[in-house]
């Protein structure tokens, strides 16, 4: 999740995902293609990128709110969220790109308050629940964590999967900073709470990065 520009009413918050998913495997618990994980690792090396750059310039700090119409929406109390769709297309190799950029306003909120919200893993639990069951951080220094999470999704089906992730924060200056979240592994559990070996997942999600 990205920290936006805090303006004197409160904080933008905009909120980037960029998700591989395989809703129709070739054959169950088929693993991602390599062609399929250097598609995914080009195209979010392209949003970090462009991120890097945004990030040199306050005004760019936080993208898609330039339009006066959109900031009135969000002063609304609206959370405005996009699908964006890659150059190229959302399809790789045997899988597919979801990429969603979601934008909100917090009045009266800053950067520090938003940075220990999203440091504070302990509370996820009872923040984000039914979706996260439970969050640990495996190893921290300074601004870089390893976490562990539990999460489950339920539409059609319910799916649960125990997730790890590499995140690293930043802060840029007393109003603005950003936060990387790449996942290290995403195993699909059973309802006893057993990882399911690659024959049995079904190729939800392969990857999760948030910016």
């Amino acid at each position: 999740m990205k920290q936006g520009a805090q303006s004197i009413q409160g904080f933008f918050i905009p909120v980037l995902f960029a998700i591989p998913v395989l809703f129709a495997p070739a054959a169950r618990g088929e693993q991602p293609s390599a062609a399929a994980t250097a598609g995914f690792n080009s195209y979010t090396g392209t949003v970090e990128a462009r991120m890097a750059q945004q990030h040199t310039s306050t005004a760019g700090f936080v993208a898609g709110i330039s339009a006066p119409q959109t900031v009135a929406r969000l002063r609304g109390g609206e959370t405005i969220v996009e699908r964006i769709t890659p150059a190229n297309g959302d399809s790789l190799p045997g899988a597919t790109i979801y990429h969603w950029r979601g934008t909100a306003f917090v009045p009266g909120a800053t950067a520090a308050d938003f940075e220990r919200l999203m440091r504070d893993y302990k509370t996820y639990p009872q923040r984000y629940a039914p979706q996260v069951e439970w969050a640990r951080v495996l190893a921290h220094d300074g601004d870089r964590y390893q976490i562990t999470m539990r999460v489950r999704q339920k539409h059609v089906i319910t799916v649960t999967m125990d997730t790890a992730y590499d995140v690293n924060f930043r802060r840029l200056d007393a109003k603005r900073g950003s936060s990387i979240s790449r996942s290290t592994r995403i195993d699909e559990i059973d309802s006893s709470g057993k990882a399911l070996t690659p024959a049995q997942e079904h190729g939800f999600l392969w990857r999760l990065d948030s910016y």
